[in-house]
């Protein structure tokens, strides 16, 4: 139930922005019989597919300001979207450049009346936007999807004409730089575009977070964003699956509301319950559009060394993820995403750790269905200390983030936000970024744990900063001996006694077919100087810090595998003759899903950590 001062035995709790009123009789109504809180919606937007009917130059370093005015784009390829730069060799650098794209649009008269926007679901790396050869919008956040309002460059217009400027160059003084060269930078609108009409009088944006309060309580925070003109109040319902009675209904004025709400079915990887959040609000007694959003309740909190999802103790199974499939890099269906993510469920995986770039839209709503934690992340992968310790460093990576959190705060499946992977935070100018951007970070959205990926175990800096200390450790791999990780771990438990750890990598690289029945774990030497690049390999060697680090389990909360699925990444060394150029083949999978022997040591040894951590605390093994 709904706290409210208008129904007996509940509580209310209002934020200062916020006045909060007695239910009106007509919810009730609006949920049984109005259209507008029909099911079959979104947000009352009409969307156009702009995948087809681009034209396409690679015009390498030229950005010359005479592309957007040109009319001679019919000599141009045709493409159709999601499409990537070509590129020649995967034993080369990556295409780097300008890529222009280029269409056509007609506008319907029946949108005349409303605000048309042109939604991007990513890009790599940059983007300008142009209307009509005016300078429309910018984008600088790689990956992350974006608006631009086009409604201004229309003005009565049935017909535009787009140019769109992609750049993946590397650049100084950017996230990421020229550090990083971990994974392939396949350049161009390498996600989905759309054309949207949308109502002037709507709930432009929704922000939800949920807090776990006790048991089945959860405070509700919501934040409002009206398009133009505030409305007078906002018709809320919050409504199970089974479409019965609502699990709270209630009317809002203002845009900011605080609530408690009891009764509620926790979302969790196990069981992956959400309601329907329907909204919608009210100008002078009209209704204008709908907004929809589906979202479950769910929390991961940490007190002292221990992490709780809802109010339980849980431990995380995890795996890192590149969004891309063989040859089709970036360029995946849904299904391919969908088939993944099963194969996920299947091994016993609870926890995904995106890498090292946010992922399409796809990613988090199959995790938000099937039932998947994850840590997002932006990628900042090695990123220079003297950019992130400069205040423009600074601002980029705090715009960065909240950017990032108003994308996907919306996804149950978000439990924790990572600011990037192995920068330089044993300096104490790192040090301060991860502080200030961390700052930045809980002030957007103080429901997740924040933290991100080290590799200077005992000589970080930052660590004081993070509600999570999350290592990568590859022992006996690319440095040491898989003896020396207990040590490692114990020594950061000593130092920050009241912090949970997190293991976010461990593994190493095999290539399929390459058998070698004598190998065995490196010593500090030869993990340095000679790579075993057999299946046994690192099937031994997966399974022997999975167990090392289940032992830690005191403090240690979890960990992640690297990676799913071989991918690209150019700066990758060669380490044997027999090392596949241009590849991290550090996954369980080829890049195009064959299996190695190691899949089979996660399934069996993530099967066993579940039921023995749910033995161990009391709770009913859930076999997935």
């Amino acid at each position: 139930m709904c706290s409210s001062a208008s129904i007996s035995g509940f509580r209310t709790h209002v934020m200062n922005l916020t006045r909060f009123l007695p239910v009106p009789v007509f919810l009730s109504f609006l949920l049984i019989s109005c259209p507008l809180f029909s099911f079959s919606g979104s947000d009352g937007a009409a969307t156009i597919p702009l995948d087809s009917s681009w034209k396409f130059h690679f015009s390498g370093k030229d950005s010359s300001s005479v592309f957007p005015l040109t009319n001679a784009v019919q000599a141009y390829e045709t493409v159709t979207l999601p499409h990537m730069f070509p590129y020649d060799s995967i034993r080369k650098k990556p295409t780097e450049g300008f890529g222009w794209y280029f269409r056509d649009i007609e506008i319907s008269r029946l949108f005349l009346d409303k605000d048309i926007f042109l939604d991007f679901e990513g890009v790599c790396l940059r983007s300008k936007i142009f209307v009509d050869g005016v300078s429309a919008a910018e984008n600088s956040f790689a990956y992350l999807p974006f608006s631009v309002n086009l409604t201004p460059f229309i003005n009565g217009k049935t017909h535009i004409r787009l140019a769109v400027r992609v750049d993946n160059r590397l650049l100084p003084r950017q996230i990421p730089d020229h550090n990083a060269r971990g994974w392939w930078r396949y350049g161009g609108i390498i996600r989905e575009v759309f054309l949207s009409a949308r109502s002037k009088q709507r709930i432009d944006s929704a922000e939800i977070r949920t807090i776990h309060y006790n048991k089945d309580t959860f405070n509700l925070h919501l934040s409002l964003k009206p398009a133009q003109v505030l409305w007078d109040s906002v018709a809320l319902a919050i409504v199970p699956p089974d479409r019965q009675l609502p699990q709270c209904k209630a009317t809002i004025r203002g845009t900011d509301t605080l609530l408690r709400i009891g009764g509620i079915r926790g979302w969790t990887p196990e069981t992956p319950f959400r309601y329907d959040f329907l909204m919608v609000p009210f100008f002078k007694g009209t209704a204008g559009d709908t907004l929809r959003l589906l979202r479950g309740f769910c929390q991961l909190t940490a007190r002292k060394t221990k992490l709780y999802l809802n109010g339980n103790p849980y431990y995380l199974r995890g795996i890192g993820r590149h969004d891309v499939y063989g040859n089709k890099g970036p360029l995946l269906t849904r299904d391919d995403r969908l088939r993944d993510l099963n194969d996920l469920k299947s091994l016993a995986v609870n926890f995904l750790r995106i890498a090292h770039f946010p992922q399409h839209r796809d990613i988090y709503e199959l995790c938000d269905s099937l039932g998947l934690l994850v840590m997002d992340e932006v990628p900042a992968w090695k990123t220079d200390a003297r950019f992130l310790g400069s205040k423009y460093g600074r601002d980029y990576g705090s715009a960065y983030m909240k950017s990032l959190i108003a994308a996907h705060g919306n996804y149950t499946c978000i439990c924790m936000w990572s600011l990037g992977n192995q920068f330089a935070s044993y300096k104490t100018s790192v040090a301060d970024y991860v502080g200030a951007v961390s700052a930045e970070v809980k002030k957007a959205d103080p429901s997740r744990l924040m933290t991100f990926c080290s590799y200077y175990y005992i000589w970080d800096k930052a660590f004081s900063h993070v509600d999570v200390i999350a290592v990568n450790e590859y022992f006996g791999w690319e440095l040491a001996s898989l003896g020396m990780l207990a040590t490692m771990l114990d020594r950061i438990n000593r130092d920050w006694p009241g912090k949970p750890v997190l293991v976010s990598e461990l593994g190493a690289q095999a290539k399929l077919g390459f058998r070698n029945p004598h190998s065995r774990l490196a010593g500090m030497v030869t993990s340095l100087i000679a790579k075993d690049i057999s299946e046994d390999h690192q099937a031994l060697y997966i399974q022997s810090h999975m167990d090392s680090i289940w032992d830690k389990r005191a403090y240690v909360n979890g960990m992640v595998v690297w990676a799913y699925a071989d991918y690209m990444a150019y700066a990758n060394k060669t380490r044997t003759a027999d090392m596949p150029a241009g590849l991290n083949s550090c996954g369980i999978v080829t890049g195009d899903r064959e299996k190695k022997l190691s899949c089979s040591i996660v399934k069996e040894r993530y099967a066993s950590f579940r039921d023995r951590f749910a033995a161990e605390n009391n709770t009913a093994a859930v076999k997935q």
